[in-house]
This record gives C-alpha cells, structure tokens and sequence, in this order.
C-alpha cells in the first residue's frame, strides 16, 4: 500500500515540473493553449496529492493489525475531507 502512495508521488513530481515547464513555455510564446494545459496538469498534481496522502496515511494507521474506534473515526473524517474537496473544488 505504501508502494502505491511513493508511486503516486513520483507521478505527482513529474505531472508538477510538466505543469511548470508548460505553463512557463506558455507564457513565453503567448499561447493560451499551453497555458491551459499547465492549468490542467496543476489540478491533476492536486489530484495526485490528495490520493497519494490518503493511501499514505491509511497504510500508517491500518500497519499494526489493530483497529480502534478513533483510528475508524479519524479514516472517515479524512475521506470526507476529500469528498468535500473534490466535490467544492
């Protein structure tokens, strides 16, 4: 599990210097297609984000065998975070 999230966030790495690299090319030329593209990729970098530190963070709390209450109460909260997040924006 904590495989995925170092894979998320290498992807996230390489999707923000696309971001940056396009949006500053962009920028340079005039062209609000690059521009637009570098938006793109800033919201797939919070994307990226969001999931890999959720799969972080439920590989820490669920790698002792033990589940508690407040370790269930403290995973809901965190995906409804999340929920809240992507769905206001």
């Amino acid at each position: 599990m904590a495989s995925l999230g170092t894979f998320l966030l290498l992807a996230s790495f390489v999707a923000c210097s696309y971001a940056t690299v396009i949006s500053v090319a962009g920028a340079r030329r005039g062209s609000r297609r690059l521009i637009e593209s570098g938006i793109g990729a800033f919201y797939l970098v919070c994307a990226l984000m969001t999931v890999a530190s959720a799969v972080i963070v439920n590989a820490f709390i669920v790698y002792d065998g033990e589940s508690i209450w407040l370790e269930g109460l403290a995973l809901i909260g965190l995906y409804c975070i999340i929920a809240a997040s992507f769905w206001w924006g």
